[in-house]
């Protein structure tokens, strides 16, 4: 009567063991790198795409920041929105991936808002170059037609008399 909840409970017990035996620092180690050069990219696109602000973006109640100054020094800034353990902390790229470790926090949302925010910014940039360029269009436009209409005005004949008044 027992015997298939007894099987469920061995696999599963089997199962656990198996995943304790593997080696967990192997794996804090691969998540660590992957996490820092992630985040050094980040910086290297930020450095080359907008390095004159810093940046904010939201993962899990936690703000980040990357800081960012005009000595193209950077820092990351966590902020928790926590009720009951507020702080706010400035760090390099290393601590800020062994807080996400020791944290468990849920890495693909953070790239997934790391990725919505890149796509703002580089909207946002696209939107004010392309109403740059609609406003010069519009400004070559007019004035093209200035020089049409005041052309068109000089090769008329005009009168003497209205000249003289």
């Amino acid at each position: 009567m027992l015997e298939s909840y007894m099987k469920q409970i061995t696999n599963c017990i089997n199962s656990l063991s198996s995943y304790l035996r593997e080696n967990q620092e192997e794996k804090r180690q691969n998540y660590c790198e992957k996490l820092e050069q992630t985040l050094e990219l980040v910086i290297k696109f930020f450095k080359k795409y907008d390095a004159l602000n810093n940046h904010s973006f939201r993962c899990q109640n936690i703000g980040i920041d990357l800081l960012m100054n005009p000595e193209r020094e950077v820092r990351w800034e966590i902020n928790t929105q926590n009720k009951t353990e507020g702080f706010k902390k400035s760090m390099t790229t290393k601590e800020l991936v062994n807080y996400c470790w020791d944290n468990k926090m849920d890495v693909k949302s953070l790239i997934t808002n790391l990725f919505s925010y890149i796509n703002q910014i580089l909207s946002k940039k696209k939107q004010r170059m392309s109403n740059e360029i609609d406003r010069y269009n519009s400004e070559i436009n007019c004035l093209n037609e200035a020089i049409d209409n005041l052309n068109e005005l000089i090769e008329m004949d005009i009168p003497e008399e209205i000249k003289q008044r």
